[in-house]
């Protein structure tokens, strides 16, 4: 109500100045309009003027009004967009350590290979190599292999016998491992080898593996032994328990019936006689309880291996140089080894004084971790034999993913006479891949 009174006044007050600004000062008239543009002959006196003031200065500026009342709140807008992302908050705690993973077979092995050695592998008698192993409980058993080759000469009718030792002593639980070799004449052969057996009854801790060459019992005639010639050879240790053993221990007959004893004293009659036997087992009881569950064991490399086996392949087992067979294998991890093993018969004919070599590849390419992996058979005359070969060896730094395992023939290093040679002959052949864990230390 105080603002609509305020506003009549301010109306007025504006008028009467204008009023007062625009009246002419005494003795001063107001124009008078043309005659001739009159039309009706009249004269305007001062009440004319006050229909049309001239417009004075601004006055000053009114009080300023009480505030309006508060609009009517809107309905609400469209959302908007989402913020910027914000700092990357500190690292959380680490989680709590996880179940364990499964326990897998683990294997605790070891090979040592060695090229030609004129201090051991020209002994006619004694050590020639040895190879130290790390043995993690006494409860298990040592499966042990050597794989190379071995040949006599110089002699007719003679034997040497090849054998393994464990801290120089010959395996004795269940019993020794050896291999022989024995001309009825006088030739100069050089044979690929494999020695293999388990031996048990050993305690932990570090133990020499040695091995040996010597005459065999009952033949004492000298004879020039060879245990490696131009090839790669090896010993293969391993450690496992007693699930690896299928023989039995070697039993001696029976000994011949004791004598008679002598008549015992009669006994004292007595008045209480001898209690009686204990009587029959009771009925069996109720199944107890179930134990825990146990802790899960360690993941391990679960056992992965391969088998490729043909009979005369006349594509492949008749030739002379090149590849024989292939078999791929699927690796799974890039830090194991592959266990590699050709098993079947190896010939040579038709030369004399010739060499042809077995070896495996991988993806095309020979073993470089450590060494080569192959066999080989050397004849100093014209002969027709068939032998049974087993060629066996660790490789190393092969990349997971498929891998082309090749098994091939070729003439030995610096021997280009030709010869015939045969792979597979009357029999079975086969190549077996294992992956494998790394090496113990």
């Amino acid at each position: 109500m105080a603002r609509r009174a305020v506003i009549p006044l301010a109306i007025c007050i504006v008028l009467f100045v204008a009023f007062m600004f625009g009246r002419p000062s005494d003795g001063q008239q107001l124009p008078t309009k043309n005659p001739s543009t009159n039309k009706q002959g009249t004269q305007c006196d001062n009440t004319c003027t006050l229909s049309c003031p001239t417009q004075g200065p601004a006055g000053p500026p009114g009080a300023p009004g009480t505030p309006g009342v508060p609009g009517i709140p809107s309905s609400q807008g469209i959302p908007g967009r989402d913020g910027r992302d914000g700092i990357k908050g500190d690292v959380g705690h680490p989680g709590q350590k996880g179940e364990r993973g499964d326990e897998g077979l683990k294997r605790r092995w070891k090979q040592c290979v060695w090229n030609l050695d004129t201090s051991g592998e020209n002994k006619d008698n004694g050590k020639i190599h040895e190879c130290d192993f790390t043995k993690k409980r006494s409860d298990t058993y040592l499966r042990v292999v050597y794989m190379g080759n071995t040949r006599i000469t110089g002699c007719a009718n003679c034997c040497k016998r090849w054998y393994f030792t464990f801290n120089d002593v010959e395996c004795r639980a269940p019993a020794t491992i050896d291999g022989v070799v024995y001309h009825g004449a006088n030739i100069n052969i050089h044979r690929s080898a494999n020695i293999e057996g388990y031996c048990g009854g050993i305690a932990s801790g570090k133990v020499r593996v040695g091995f040996h060459v010597k005459n065999c019992k009952a033949y004492a005639t000298s004879a020039d032994a060879n245990t490696s010639w131009n090839a790669i050879s090896r010993i293969i240790i391993e450690e496992c328990d007693n699930s690896c053993i299928v023989t039995c221990p070697i039993q001696g007959p029976a000994g011949p019936p004791g004598t008679p004893g002598t008549p015992g004293v009669p006994g004292v009659p007595s008045s209480q006689g001898i209690p009686g036997r204990d009587g029959r087992d009771g009925i069996k009881g109720d199944v107890g309880p179930s134990g825990q569950k146990g802790e899960r064991g360690d993941e391990g490399l679960k056992k992965r291996w391969k088998q490729c086996v043909w009979n005369l392949d006349t594509s492949g087992d008749e030739k002379d140089n090149g590849k024989i067979h292939e078999c791929d294998f699927a690796k799974k991890r890039s830090d194991t080894y592959l266990r590699v093993v050709y098993m079947g018969n190896t010939r040579i004919r038709g030369c004399s004084g010739c060499c042809k070599r077995w070896y495996f590849t991988f993806n095309d390419v020979e073993c470089r971790a450590p060494a080569t992996i192959d066999g080989l058979v050397y004849q100093s005359t014209n002969i027709n034999i068939h032998r049974s070969a087993n060629i066996e060896g660790y490789c190393g730094g092969i990349a997971s993913g498929k891998v082309r395992v090749g098994f091939h023939v070729k003439n030995c290093k610096a021997y280009p006479k030709s010869a015939d040679a045969l792979t597979s002959w009357n029999a079975i052949s086969r190549i077996i891949i294992e992956e494998v864990e790394p090496p113990v230390l």
